[in-house]
């Protein structure tokens, strides 16, 4: 195993010398850098005789390597043998059609209870998924116009009503 890794570096399973993915996590196998003097282990960029470290990838020149961390954090990862289970989708939702959004917003402007429900629904409609898990059915977006459609409505509401009573 002269080239590779003999135990992965996410989870230390032992590899052997023609892996090229880890059969305890997944994690692609690497095989070992190449040291050539005067270029960095990781890119390959040439180096300056006294760099401390890569003006490239920004690694450093010696041996030992830092290993920058993601940006995103893993998946939880499952234990061996566990049932897979129906992930909820937690997705942005669809968008609002126009069909919905455009009586929305005109029975806002008259004032009418259909206007309200309408910005009500959009802005806190909820679906359920195959779990029973809640969330929302539009898309944030959409979402926002509806609470934009029930405040219209109440702002006009409440104005057709002080106009009544004068």
């Amino acid at each position: 195993m002269d080239d590779a890794q003999s135990a992965c570096l996410k989870c230390g399973t032992p590899l052997e010398s023609d892996d090229k993915f880890c059969g305890g996590c997944g994690q692609p196998v690497s095989p070992a850098p190449q040291a050539r003097p005067g270029f960095c282990q990781a890119c390959g960029s040439p180096l300056p005789a006294a760099a401390k470290f890569c003006r490239e990838c920004g690694q450093p020149t010696g041996e030992a390597q830092v290993q920058v961390p993601s940006r995103r954090p893993n998946p939880p990862q499952m234990p061996p043998g566990a049932p897979l289970q129906a992930q909820p989708s937690l997705g942005p939702g669809k968008k609002a059609s126009l069909g919905l959004l455009i009586p929305g917003y005109i029975f806002a402007v008259l004032g009418g209870f259909i206007g309200l429900a309408i910005g009500i629904h959009i802005w806190r409609g909820k679906e359920k998924d195959a779990l029973g898990n809640k969330y929302p059915k539009y898309a944030k977006a959409s979402r926002v116009q509806g609470m934009i459609i029930t405040i219209l409505s109440l702002v006009m509401m409440a104005i057709y009503i002080s106009m009544r009573k004068g």
